[in-house]
């Protein structure tokens, strides 16, 4: 072993004199530890020492104030191999690379006190493994050059903590935490400065995109996409649409349309008088029309926003009529017809007992009337007096 390390040492001398030639040297042989010294007579005076030390399992030593390369005893073959190719293999003679290393793990370490950190590559699971222990790993590109995931396999999947991914890009998470922002599994952030809307996701497909929500609890599966010129929300299983939005703004839904009109919800709640909303109803114009982005052509019957806005000073401006507000001022414009209704039925119910007075008061009226002509029939027969009924009665004697 020992007579190998002098033969080492020997050909290292050759080689270190034939391309660095102005340097002195100093051989000194020793039983324990042969060593070649290698002095720099120049500034700095830099030695060098190339031993064969039994010290440390009979390495091979290069020292210079501290060990730079140790080669020990009992290592493989082919440890470390340069081709002339300027291939360099790690146990292997027939590296096919710049660097080509046959083995389990290949670890990076900065031991940089207080801020140690380690990255590891790995073959020796089921995967291959880029493996950082104590520090967030960042896989960077810079100077606007792209970081791809699988660019050359269309079979092959993407996972986010998970070592299986299902799909092109599956991001897995087991929190059990509820409704917390701290667990969100995908965030999307655009950092600049400027306020401003930007495009933040975008899905493209030759036909209709889908997006697709799914409740593993009880497999309920809501999607959201295009459908030609209208947006759709439809439940998985359904065999239709819940909602239609169409490009011209009609929508239309499955089920009832319920707005919110919970009390708990409202402040500065106020009466109103139904008579005078029942009048600014009969002032309101009410027209047939069509909107003119609809390409059906469909008529419909109502007024214009800007004469109920005018009228009533509902709504957040005079471009539109929200259902409720429309509900609530027929409601009230119903009532006020009752109150007026109500007012007339009871003059007519005044007039009619006017009237049922002044039957009774003729009735009576006649009844005198024949007790009277009974009375001067009498007398007309006793011949006392004659009297007579005329519009000027005149009485004879």
């Amino acid at each position: 072993m020992r007579k190998i390390y002098t033969l080492i040492c020997t050909l290292l001398v050759v080689m270190l004199f034939t391309h660095v030639p102005v340097w002195a040297q100093d051989l000194t042989a020793s039983s324990n530890a042969p060593t070649l010294f290698l002095d720099d007579t120049d500034v700095g005076e830099q030695t060098w020492e190339v031993t064969a030390d039994l010290a440390c399992n009979e390495c091979f030593e290069v020292y210079n104030g501290s060990s730079t390369f140790i080669i020990e005893n009992g290592t493989a073959s082919n440890l470390l191999f340069l081709d002339a190719a300027n291939h360099i293999g790690i146990n292997t003679n027939v590296p096919a690379y710049t660097v080509d290393a046959i083995g389990d793990r290949i670890r990076l370490r900065n031991n940089t006190s207080g801020a140690a950190r380690t990255v590891s590559l790995r073959t020796d699971g089921a995967a291959v493994d880029l493996q950082s222990d104590n520090a967030h790993l960042i896989i960077h590109s810079g100077g606007g050059y792209d970081v791809s995931l699988n660019p050359f396999s269309s079979a092959s999947n993407v996972g986010v903590g998970t070592a299986a991914p299902a799909k092109k890009l599956h991001v897995y998470g087991s929190d059990s935490a509820n409704l917390s922002l701290s667990n969100i599994l995908a965030r999307i952030e655009n950092t600049t400065g400027t306020m401003g809307s930007r495009h933040m996701l975008q899905l493209v497909n030759r036909g209709n995109p889908l997006l697709w929500f799914h409740n593993t609890q009880n497999d309920i599966r809501w999607s959201m996409n295009p459908i030609d010129t209208s947006f759709v929300f439809s439940r998985g299983g359904s065999g239709g649409y819940e909602m239609q939005l169409y490009s011209n703004g009609n929508l239309t839904i499955r089920g009832t349309l319920t707005q919110n009109s919970d009390r708990n919800t409202k402040k500065n709640i106020e009466a109103v008088n139904p008579v005078k909303v029942l009048e600014k109803v009969v002032e309101l114009p009410i027209s047939s029309w069509q909107f003119k982005q609809d390409t059906e052509k469909s008529r419909h019957l109502g007024p214009m926003a800007q004469d109920f806005y005018a009228a009533f000073g509902l709504g957040r401006d005079e471009k539109g009529i929200a259902p409720g507000d429309m509900s609530g001022v027929a409601l009230a414009a119903i009532k006020g017809l009752y109150a007026a209704g109500k007012d007339k039925d009871a003059k007519i119910a005044h007039l009619e007992e006017q009237l049922k007075i002044q039957q009774e008061q003729i009735v009576k009226l006649s009844a005198l009337e024949h007790v009277v002509a009974t009375l001067v029939e009498q007398l007309n027969t006793q011949g006392t007096i004659k009297v007579s009924f005329e519009t000027n009665p005149v009485v004879n004697n």
